[in-house]
């Protein structure tokens, strides 16, 4: 029996592809986390459908709402280590869209 998320599509007969996007998104200023994204995943999501037009597309985005900014990926392993220290022990809330 297939299992978790590629196991699913495939038993509904779903070939998936995995495209990156090859964008760069950035938030808005006064932008909630939330809307930044639901906006970078449709951004992404249309972004690929243009290079598969045949396709059924989900683009997908997460970002951290922290300190009244919204961040999202690091550059690098050096950046995610700096970031995981920042957030270390206080509040923070990772959001995510499809």
């Amino acid at each position: 029996m297939p299992t978790g998320y590629q196991g699913g599509l495939r038993s509904g007969g779903i070939e998936r592809l995995t495209s990156a996007a090859g964008t760069l998104m950035r938030a808005l200023e006064g932008e909630a986390a939330e809307v930044v994204a639901c906006r970078l995943a449709g951004e992404k999501a249309l972004h690929v459908s243009r290079r598969h037009p045949s396709r059924l597309v989900l683009g997908g985005d997460s970002v951290i709402a922290f300190d009244g900014r919204c961040i999202g990926k690091c550059a690098d392993m050096a950046h995610a280590r700096a970031l995981l220290l920042r957030l270390r022990g206080r509040e923070h809330l990772p959001v995510s869209a499809a």
